[in-house]
């Protein structure tokens, strides 16, 4: 029942936060991956928070079939499951928007879902980036796992799991030729310009340029 609800509430917070930009995404993970090495190997918050508080602020699974004490549990947090899944979701998004800006292009006939959305076709040519990305994120995962088992102690997941999701996807883009692109994609004018979609915070940054601009007028 625990992980029921880890698994619900990390779901919410991936599909509730947009990040904005690729650049704000690699520097958000990469002072994350600083916090989570001092709070864990320095510090004895972070584990003590973790096995100790009960609730579903992780995801827990036995390393053994008949468990006794919190001990036989391999235990990994929200946190390290939302925050590096805010930037595998934006490396989804980005894909989808190139994909969809490639078939206007090319003048393809779109259609659309019964949510509006224009149909693309899963396939690693169209989401290359994001299929990347999150098998750095699966690599991050079992590599935390192996070191946590092999030295029988509490590892920072974000240690493993921050350099799999960036190094993996800006390894992509290089090696594809985009890398510029897409270390300066922007969801906002993506969206604008891709898809016609303001977001609320680009019209409230127009209402205010505008009011601005009357001002000065005045």
């Amino acid at each position: 029942l625990n992980n029921i609800f880890g698994i619900f509430f990390s779901l919410i917070g991936i599909e509730s936060f947009m990040i904005g930009s690729t650049s704000v995404g690699v520097l958000m993970l990469s002072l994350l991956f600083f916090y989570d090495i001092y709070f864990v190997f320095f510090t004895p918050i972070m584990v003590s928070v973790a096995t100790n508080l009960d609730g579903p602020i992780k995801l827990m699974f036995p390393k053994i079939f008949e468990w006794e004490k919190k001990t036989d549990f391999n235990m990994i947090g929200l946190g390290d499951i939302v925050l590096p899944g805010i930037f595998v979701a934006l490396t989804l998004r980005y894909d989808y928007l190139k994909t969809v800006q490639k078939m206007k292009q090319a003048n393809t006939n779109l259609v659309k879902d019964i949510l509006g959305n224009y149909v693309v076709d899963f396939n690693f040519t169209n989401f290359k980036t994001f299929l990347t990305c999150f098998f750095g994120y699966v690599f991050g995962i079992l590599s935390t796992l192996i070191v946590m088992n092999v030295f029988k102690a509490a590892q920072p997941a974000l240690l493993y799991l921050v350099p799999g999701v960036i190094l993996f996807s800006l390894l992509c883009s290089l090696i594809g030729g985009y890398f510029t692109d897409f270390y300066n994609f922007s969801e906002e004018d993506s969206l604008e310009s891709i898809l016609g979609i303001v977001t609320k915070k680009k019209e409230e940054e127009t209402k205010n340029e505008t009011k601005s601009d009357d001002k000065k007028i005045n």
